[in-house]
């Protein structure tokens, strides 16, 4: 359904956030001039210091998804090229590590993507993440707050392992780890509870924290949640879940998660940092699910609203309005994606853009498995990248070595834009709908998705 633009002028996915696969058609621009494409590959440290990554190539790839050209790294992490066509398709293949599983493979693939547009990628492979520039540290945080009969929620803006109810007005956050660059300042750091007061009603609390040194006994750190939620109310009762959050310095702050039985929403509006705070608010509405012995299969209507005025991100008439009475998507045999490799959302004619992404595990010859994921950026009807062998790679990705554990597909809309061209530069940019490295560009302040996804049991 087409929306108006009336109440927003500029969130987990979740979501999402995260994807595979390709598609096809369309003609190449080629003309005279030449444009050069530039692609920065990096991973991320612990204090957001990017190094070179390398173990990544580029396959520049014709309408048909054929492979016409291939660019590997250079020592800093960059793939340049010159080329005639300012639109291309090309896919990323990047070895990929999470931790201590097995080594896997992320790949993407991108539609028609602008080649004067930087694009960059940001990987995932742990075990190459240089925090020598670092400075972290490790410790216990006692947050000490208004009275709260349970604990719904507690989140701090850094990572922490677990939390312990000390009594009604303390709540221990373990191990929370916070870095610094060695010549930079601590970050600034939140911690939020929430919970039923003695009347039942759903209140919090909530604190910023910027110094971290150590004394000499090394003592839990202590902070006291002097800032207090409001809670706006909810006007009807509705099928939707919200989440609430602020971004400061591109960290999410203060998630909050309310649940359908839910008449309010909290709401931190009033801080010191207020005046640099962008709000997210996230509602999502289960239309179809479906659960079997071996898998299980849903679909959302999902809206991100971003705004630097709470008012307008904490607007939640804007999900609760939007009609989702005549959307017909087939969630459970996905009978949009055909076997020839071909797909069409094209129906959903509001939504110009198309997400897919399946996730595999590949056999192994000692029999173990490894994760591929394959990822599609395009528009809502064309022909899947993966339905073309990619050269050197199909003995990986095959119906012989790999089991299909996830599928997903994602429909975007911006209220900011209908042309695709913007979509595809978002992505190729590196952005995501849930990262916040790119929280001004006003095209993610208010997006609608339908997501669709099928996993294995």
């Amino acid at each position: 359904m087409p929306r108006t633009k009336t109440k927003v002028t500029s969130s987990y996915i979740y979501i999402i956030i995260m994807l595979l696969a390709g598609c096809g058609g369309g003609d190449s621009v080629t003309t005279n001039t030449t444009y050069t494409f530039e692609l920065n590959a990096y991973v991320l440290n612990n204090c957001d210091v990017k190094s070179p990554f390398t173990e990544i190539e580029l396959l520049v790839q014709d309408d048909n998804w054929q492979i016409t050209e291939r660019h590997q790294p250079d020592t800093n992490g960059l793939i340049s090229f010159i080329t005639n066509d300012k639109y291309i398709n090309y896919t990323l293949v990047a070895k990929s590590r999470s931790g201590e599983a097995a080594e896997g493979l992320d790949i993407r693939s991108y539609y028609q993507a602008n080649t004067g547009t930087i694009s960059n990628y940001k990987a995932t492979y742990d075990s190459l993440v240089n925090n020598d520039t670092c400075q972290c540290i490790t410790n216990n945080l006692l947050l000490n707050h208004r009275s709260l009969t349970t604990r719904r929620e507690a989140y701090s803006s850094h990572p922490f392992e677990s939390t312990n109810v000390i009594s009604a007005n303390s709540t221990q956050f373990n191990n929370v780890q916070v870095c610094k660059k060695l010549d930079g300042d601590w970050p600034l750091t939140s911690f939020i509870v929430t919970g039923e007061s003695i009347s039942e009603n759903l209140i919090g609390a909530a604190n910023f924290l910027n110094t971290f040194d150590l004394n000499e006994t090394e003592d839990d750190w202590i902070l006291s949640a002097i800032e207090i939620p409001e809670a706006l109310a909810l006007s009807v009762n509705q099928d939707l879940t919200f989440t609430t959050s602020q971004v400061l310095e591109n960290t999410e702050h203060f998630l909050i998660h309310t649940t359908e039985e839910d008449q309010s929403i909290l709401v931190l509006n009033s801080h010191n940092y207020i005046s640099e705070a962008y709000f997210k608010l996230n509602a999502e509405q289960t239309l179809a699910t479906s659960d079997t012995l071996f898998s299980q299969s849903a679909l959302f209507s999902i809206n991100q609203l971003v705004s630097s005025s709470y008012n307008e991100a904490y607007d939640t008439e804007i999900a609760i309005e939007l009609d989702n009475t005549d959307i017909s998507l087939d969630y459970i045999n996905f009978s949009e994606l055909t076997d020839d490799g071909s797909f069409d959302y094209s129906a959903i004619d509001s939504h110009p853009m198309s997400i897919i992404s399946f996730t595999y595990s590949v056999l192994n010859n000692d029999g173990s498995y490894y994760p591929v994921t394959w990822t599609n950026y395009g528009p809502n009807k064309g022909v899947l990248a993966s339905s073309i062998a990619l050269v050197d790679y199909q003995d990986i990705v095959n119906q012989e070595t790999t089991i299909l554990e996830n599928t997903e597909v994602s429909l975007l809309q911006s209220i900011n834009s209908n042309n695709y061209e913007d979509y595809i530069n978002f992505f190729q940019q590196g952005n995501s709908l849930t990262e916040n490295e790119d929280i001004a560009n006003d095209f993610n302040h208010n997006i609608h998705i339908y997501y669709l996804q099928h996993k294995l049991k």
